[in-house]
């Protein structure tokens, strides 16, 4: 078992529509979050909108350049030790799986040259950690990001569960490797009361 107290973690679910980050501490309890979307009608203080790139002509690369700016700001802000992402979908068309890996190796080159450790999960092993269902839809993974943390209530979206699922498999793999879920999610509704 790793010893990660005060230790600070992101996790990542990444498109160019519409991604969620989020930050947890050591004990899987939410700090900060952020999220993108191309819905002007959608904006929270949390949600940076991509809606004037989205109309602009030749706006794939600045989209990129936009998306992975505002997330490096983020990581710079809060400087965590470990960065979870969610993975893309083999399933997907071949656009959305390309513009996806342009925009995750894009990340993955950033954080590489600021030495921040970070690890890729497919979504399947995400759902399945979650909600135990590798075929698991967003809103069983929101549902079920509720059930064992109340707090993330405050998620808007379910990019933000998506991220918030990501970021508490990771935590898992570093602190628990080998023990089974209910161990780590005991020790999150402990710490709530």
């Amino acid at each position: 078992m790793s010893n990660i107290k005060n230790q600070k973690f992101v996790g990542l679910d990444l498109s160019l529509n519409s991604s969620g980050i989020i930050l947890i501490n050591d004990n899987g309890h939410i700090l900060d979050y952020l999220s993108f979307t191309g819905n002007k009608k959608i904006i929270t203080p949390k949600t940076i909108s991509l809606f004037s790139i989205n109309k602009a002509k030749d706006n794939y690369f600045k989209k990129i350049e936009f998306v992975v700016d505002n997330i490096l700001k983020f990581i710079n802000k809060h400087l965590p030790d470990y960065i979870f992402i969610e993975g893309f979908s083999f399933g997907s068309n071949s656009r959305s799986v390309t513009s996806l890996a342009e925009l995750q190796g894009s990340i993955k080159y950033n954080l590489n040259k600021l030495n921040i450790s970070w690890k890729s999960f497919p979504p399947s092993t995400v759902k399945k950690f979650i909600t135990g269902n590798g075929h698991a839809q967003k809103e069983d993974v929101k549902e079920a990001c509720i059930k064992i943390n109340e707090e993330s209530k405050i998620l808007h979206n379910f990019d933000l569960f998506d991220a918030y699922a990501c970021s508490l498999l990771g935590l898992f793999d570093i602190v628990y490797g080998h023990q089974i879920y209910e161990d780590f999610f005991k020790k999150i509704s402990d710490n709530d009361n």
